[in-house]
């Protein structure tokens, strides 16, 4: 599924019911200086955390059980989840802009 078909196209119904709550907390996204996403990773069932820091522009990947054989799809599940987040962060007018960040 295509996000910003989602997000940019006709109004999806999750998101019409969730409106009023996002522009209700959306205000404090402007003063966050990180940003933490769990992310799993079904093949071995592990989870690992995509922090996204807008104060030093970057995006860490902290995962306690680093597989070669995994990094690729975990960078990968990562870079989509930040291109959703700026997706977002437009969507919503929100002054970050993470496409810029290195991913570590």
């Amino acid at each position: 599924m295509d996000v910003q078909m989602i997000l940019c196209g006709s109004p999806h119904p999750v998101f019409d019911r969730k409106t009023s709550i996002v522009s209700k907390y959306i205000s404090e996204l402007d003063d966050c200086e990180k940003l933490f996403i769990p992310m799993h990773d079904e093949c071995p069932g592990h989870w690992y955390l995509c922090v996204i820091d807008f104060k030093n522009s970057y995006t860490q990947i902290l995962d306690s059980l680093r597989s070669k054989n995994r990094d690729k799809f975990r960078f990968q599940s990562v870079k989509t989840v930040v291109e959703f987040c700026q997706t977002f962060f437009k969507l919503y007018d929100i002054g970050k802009n993470v496409f810029q960040f290195s991913i570590d």
